[in-house]
């Protein structure tokens, strides 16, 4: 018999962003739909003012947003001050959504098209406040496919990672240093994911793992409810592709077996699959394609017209 867990999607689940700025338009709705991005204006229009599109504004000096553990993923914005921006600012203006299983992910592009548009009026900067992290200014959403590698989702590692691993860096199991584990889920729904006992040269395929398994289970996210889910899941080279956004699939072998191990409804711990007979690291170097070994990222393929989700 085929082992079991069950997984409870909410039917409401919590999104914020963060304008961090100097100076606060008098008409914070004018200065949306002057800028808000075409494919994201009627929904912004029909939904401003309700639980799906709220938006308000604070000094940052009584801001009920605290930015100061917010981080960039670009080594640029560190260099050019964008985060002591962020952190300095006068003004935070905040839009944040209460989305039910069926808007998710969509009612969340509105928002974000939102606060884009609030950082363009502004000249400001605007962080994602549930993962911590700073937006890209040029980060173009066509209304097109939702691509999780725009920054929804992250991955983020701990453990020995401030100094040099003292490991060798020839073995397959030199170490088990890391733990990595994904951001951004819980929000569409889903638990979180994590890898634990992750040697150090094995960070980016473990990382690509657990991005090509977010996107595995994305679609459950959009229905609320209780359901039974299989211990064991495929991942495909499809699922990876549309985790960047093309459709091409990123390798044509057999899928790759994984173990889902409940922690909690907020949490799944990613293992080999039943009855493999070595190690997290083992499992990582032997059944691995080599392409989770070696792609950091890519371009999303150009998707023409507006197709709400």
């Amino acid at each position: 018999m085929t082992e079991t867990f069950r997984l409870t999607v909410p039917d409401r689940t919590h999104w914020t962003f963060v304008v961090a700025a100097e100076r606060c338009p008098d008409d914070l709705p004018a200065a949306i739909f002057e800028h808000v991005s075409a494919p994201f204006a009627p929904h912004a229009t029909r939904r401003l003012g309700g639980p799906e599109l709220a938006v308000s504004h604070h000094p940052a000096s009584r801001s009920p947003w605290n930015l100061n553990g917010v981080t960039s993923l670009d080594v640029e914005d560190e260099r050019d001050g964008d985060l002591a921006y962020l952190r300095s600012a006068e003004w935070n203006i905040g839009v944040s959504a209460v989305l039910p299983a069926r808007d998710r992910p969509f009612g969340a592009r509105v928002a974000r098209a939102v606060a884009h548009a609030l950082r363009e009026a502004t000249d400001g900067i605007v962080a994602d406040h549930d993962l911590r992290i700073v937006l890209p200014v040029a980060q173009p959403d066509d209304g097109g496919r939702y691509v999780l590698a725009a920054d929804w989702i992250t991955v983020n590692t701990t453990g020995k990672v401030a100094a040099p691993c003292p490991a060798s860096d020839d073995g397959i199991d030199a170490c088990a240093c890391l733990e990595l584990s994904t951001s951004g889920m819980e929000r569409l729904g889903l638990p979180e994911l994590r890898m634990s006992g992750v040697a150090c040269a094995h960070d980016l395929a473990a990382t690509n793992v657990l991005r090509s398994l977010s996107r595995r289970l994305l679609p459950l996210g959009i229905s609320h409810g209780t359901r039974v889910l299989p211990c064991e899941s495929l991942v495909t080279g499809a699922d990876f592709a549309e985790y960047w956004g093309t459709d091409e699939p990123m390798w044509n072998e057999e899928p790759v077996a994984v173990r889902l191990s409940p922690i909690s409804n907020q949490l799944l711990e990613v293992r080999p699959p039943e009855g493999y007979p070595g190690s997290v690291n083992e499992w990582l170097w032997d059944e691995l394609p080599p392409i989770l070994h070696e792609l950091l990222g890519c371009e999303p393929d150009p998707t023409p017209g507006f197709h709400p989700s």
